[in-house]
């Protein structure tokens, strides 16, 4: 009976002692550090002794504090060559050790490169956020106003002039170079004045603007006043400064109105080309778009 009694008591004292030792071990220990590995590679070192220590202790310390100084790219760097030209002479695991010290910061350095990768992506799209967006591309064949004014003028009173004038090349002519500078007082061929103190003109002796800023059609007629209103070829006015009106003379109210309807007459091509115009920022030529769509439609 005492010898099942003292049997129990060494089970329970295994059990207690066995249970006290699962308590003081955590479940999942953490991985020795680059730092812990160095040491332990210095242990084993200093237990070695002779001609290991002699050709390895000395940069082991360096490394130690390079990591105490927390330079992980230099230890790395000094671990690469001791492992290559310093421990053949160490039991294997130093090597070992060093090994797995060099695994851990290489990976390390990885993971820092690529947080310095993601601030610099980060910096560029923030840069990027803060530039201004890039200008629209712009249309071709239509005039825009930093183009000049003699220049936007010019591309107006061509249009005005297109289909109207018998000598339309002889006016392109002239006045084409002043997209590309300023012209004064010119001449035609004729000797009939083309610009003159201001004021433009056809090449049949008809103003094509006054120095008041009046466009005319080859036939004389106004096709716009310098107060602002335009007219049909015919004389009957298009815009009144508040209303559009059809070549009729009826009310049409806004210009989508009167576009809308004239391109129903006038079909797709010269719908499109008014639509093409509108990409223009020159009032003008938008304007005189309107009035050469709805006189194609009639």
């Amino acid at each position: 009976m005492r010898r099942a009694m003292a049997s129990h008591r060494v089970l329970l004292g295994c059990l207690v002692v066995g249970l006290a030792g699962s308590a003081a071990r955590p479940a999942h220990a953490a991985p020795d550090s680059p730092l812990d590995l160095v040491n332990q590679a210095i242990d084993a070192v200093d237990d070695r002794g002779g001609r290991c220590a002699r050709a390895t202790m000395d940069e082991l310390v360096a490394i130690k504090q390079l990591l105490l100084d927390e330079s992980e790219h230099k230890a790395l760097k000094r671990i690469r060559v001791l492992r290559e030209h310093g421990v053949e002479k160490c039991p294997d695991r130093v090597d070992r050790l060093l090994r797995s010290a060099a695994a851990q910061l290489d990976d390390g350095n990885h993971r820092h490169h690529d947080r310095d990768d993601d601030r610099d992506d980060r910096r560029h799209d923030d840069r990027r956020r803060d530039d201004p967006p890039p200008p629209p591309k712009r249309a071709g064949g239509v005039p825009y106003a930093d183009f000049g004014k003699d220049c936007t003028d010019y591309w107006v009173m061509n249009e005005i002039a297109r289909g109207r004038s018998a000598d339309i090349a002889t006016f392109q002519n002239m006045f084409s170079a002043t997209c590309s500078g300023p012209v004064g007082d010119a001449y035609y061929p004729n000797g009939t004045a083309a610009r003159l103190g201001g004021a433009w003109y056809y090449p049949n002796g008809t103003m094509a603007r006054s120095g008041n800023g009046d466009f005319y059609y080859p036939n004389g007629t106004m096709a716009k006043s310098s107060a602002g209103g335009w007219y049909y070829p015919n004389g009957t006015m298009a815009w009144s400064g508040s209303t559009w009106q059809y070549p009729n003379g009826s009310q049409a109210g806004d210009y989508n109105t009167l576009a809308n309807f004239a391109c129903q007459k006038a079909g797709p091509t010269a719908c499109n080309a008014w639509k093409a115009a509108l990409n223009s920022d020159v009032d003008d030529y938008r304007a005189f778009a309107v009035i050469k769509l709805a006189t194609q439609g009639r």
